[in-house]
């Protein structure tokens, strides 16, 4: 098996060389860090719905869209990239996604047991420390002919500056994501007390996917290689691709850890339309901002609702429940907005 230890590359550079191994059906695995930081969204979002575009471009911050599922995510030179691709015929290919995530899981996990983090795999595809913290998200796709397994070591993160690349619905949520993101995700610099060199978590990450693979021999970018990253970048930088269109979803999520998430969602209630925005905890509601431009008489019964939902399951039973209690006790009148129309803009109608 080839392994391309790629270093610090620039621009798109970090993520092309996966995508355009899996288009030639090549195997290899990548080992690779950003030189600059990237805002990356998962193949199924929308870039305009999650990603907040002025503060990137303020910023001087990459956009792009990966060929991978999952949420968006920042890049940058604090974490190391492995990046597997095998051919759907290999036999190292487990049958099942399920499979793929626990089998390949193996080496990064030994790989931070070697750099001090004892860690442990975490349906659905997380890496979580022994209380329980994430300290890796991890994913998988199907490009072509291959499989493509992904994932990052994390020796340092941006706490600052992740809930800032995201469109939220105001400052309140902002802050609360930044809170839940301190709270839930860790990295090795958190949990040695160092900073560990690139160079140690590389040949440590090298080492644990041999077991898992066979001898890897070094390779470099070869001609053939660097023409398709070429071509990807024209693809992946236009317009069409970047921001194409996405069937809207009643209500999106943006995961923290397994565990926690975030939810939000539009729905055009005959009374104006709703916005909902929720942390759910363990499946359960934890705060929620709810804004449009619907009315409701008496104002001040917005915080009293909002309150009332808060610790309800999310699911739409014990929802509806805690609002029709709440407006059976305090008559407060919104007109052509219902307790159905909380449940579509959460999610949670159906």
């Amino acid at each position: 098996m080839k392994v391309y230890d790629l270093g610090l590359r620039p621009k798109l550079d970090a993520m092309l060389c996966f995508h355009a191994l899996a288009h030639l059906g090549r195997e290899g695995l990548t080992l690779v860090s950003p030189a600059s930081t990237i805002a990356c969204v998962g193949y199924f979002q929308d870039t305009r719905e999650v990603i907040d575009l002025d503060f990137c471009l303020k910023n001087g911050l990459e956009v792009m869209r990966r060929e991978v599922g999952g949420g968006a995510v920042l890049l940058d030179s604090g974490q190391v990239f492995y990046n597997l691709i095998l051919r759907m015929d290999n036999p190292l290919v487990p049958p099942t996604v399920d499979g793929v995530y626990r089998k390949f899981s193996e080496a990064p996990i030994k790989t931070y047991g070697d750099l001090g983090v004892e860690v442990s795999f975490r349906p659905i595809n997380d890496l979580v420390t022994r209380d329980g913290r994430k300290i890796a998200g991890e994913g998988g796709a199907d490009i072509g002919r291959c499989m493509v397994f992904v994932g990052s070591i994390i020796m340092d993160f941006d706490y600052e500056l992740m809930p800032n690349i995201l469109k939220v619905p105001d400052e309140k949520f902002r802050d609360k994501f930044h809170k839940s993101l301190s709270e839930n995700l860790t990295t090795l610099r958190r949990e040695t007390g160092r900073l560990v060199p690139r160079e140690e978590v590389v040949g440590a990450l090298k080492r644990r996917f041999g077991e898992v693979l066979g001898p890897l021999r070094e390779a470099p970018l070869d001609d053939e290689l660097r023409a398709k990253m070429r071509e990807l970048e024209t693809r992946f930088r236009s317009d069409e691709f970047l921001f194409r269109k996405i069937r809207k979803p009643v209500a999106r999520e943006t995961r923290v850890r397994e565990g926690v998430r975030f939810v939000d969602g539009i729905h055009k209630a005959p009374g104006g339309l709703l916005s909902c925005y929720a942390e759910v905890v363990e499946d359960v509601i934890d705060g929620v901002s709810i804004t449009g431009d619907f009315t409701m008489v008496p104002r001040a019964g917005l915080e009293g609702l909002e309150g009332a939902i808060v610790g309800a399951p999310y699911e739409p039973r014990p929802v509806r429940d805690a609002i029709e209690n709440f407006y059976g006790k305090t008559h407060v009148d919104t007109p052509g907005v219902e307790a159905g129309h909380y449940l579509a803009a959460l999610g949670l109608a159906g």
